[in-house]
């Protein structure tokens, strides 16, 4: 068996070169799926690393994510996106982390953003904490979900009409799947994510994006309940908006669309 490395999988729109390596402060293996008006692969070889490029006419976050699913060849898998920075031994830090939980076949990270806190304690994730995690969090053994035939899902992310939750299914399916996910409180990186790509307020089309996520993650039941959930534990936060029942009717106009 070959040494164990970590491959980064960004995904990006319109570069021109492979200078988002740079700015993501990458030291290990990358492979970088550019979404833009051509179809071409390049590639960028160190001493210690090797960088990809494959640049594709699709268009859609969780394609761009499958895309560098299919073809990474990592042991371990960091996603990232275009405006994270990544911090020095992050590689080694992420595979000390998985031969200290040697059942883990995902593991959650923390990277610095100023829209999320993090716990200080390390956690075995279940179906409620995986609602919670972020993509730029995720690391995941790239043989056990590929054994698993687990994908993102196309119909949710950013690029189609729901906007987000690919993460978080990724994550439900991994569980479903019988894969075990660790949550570590160890930071590698940080975001510079200052305005959300899907969230503009708590509008309607939030409610809407809201209830077909919730049916497409939590499935009927637990999806209905979710909704439920959201209406009673947000409302402090939406009320000045929408009342409490304008919202609820679109959430479950949303929850009974089918996608």
């Amino acid at each position: 068996m070959g040494k164990s490395n970590v491959e980064v999988l960004i995904s990006a729109m319109h570069q021109k070169d492979f200078s988002i390596a740079k700015k993501t402060g990458i030291e290990s293996d990358c492979l970088i799926i550019n979404q833009c008006d051509k179809d071409d692969v390049a590639y960028l070889e160190h001493a210690t690393k090797k960088i990809r490029c494959i640049s594709t006419k699709q268009r859609g976050l969780s394609r761009s994510r499958n895309m560098a699913l299919d073809n990474a060849n990592g042991c371990y898998c960091l996603l990232a996106d275009d405006d994270e920075t990544l911090y020095n031994g992050y590689e080694s830090k992420i595979l000390q982390a998985y031969d200290r939980n040697p059942k883990a076949d995902v593991i959650c990270f923390q990277v610095k953003s100023p829209t999320k806190k993090y716990s200080k304690k390390e956690c075995k994730v279940g179906y409620i904490k995986a609602l919670k995690m972020s993509s730029w969090q995720i690391t995941f053994n790239r043989a056990k979900v590929v054994n698993s035939c687990i994908h993102f899902d196309e119909k949710l992310g950013s690029g189609t009409p729901q906007g987000y939750g690919e993460e978080n299914k990724f994550l439900y399916d991994c569980l479903r799947k019988g894969l075990n996910i660790y949550y570590v409180p160890i930071c590698i990186g940080e975001v510079m994510q200052t305005d959300s790509k899907w969230f503009h307020g708590y509008n309607e089309h939030y409610f809407v994006q809201c209830g077909t996520v919730s049916r497409r993650i939590l499935g009927t039941f637990f999806g209905f309940l979710y909704c439920l959930y959201t209406a009673f534990t947000k409302r402090n936060l939406y009320i000045s908006n929408v009342t409490m029942l304008v919202a609820m009717k679109n959430m479950f106009r949303g929850f009974l669309k089918k996608l």
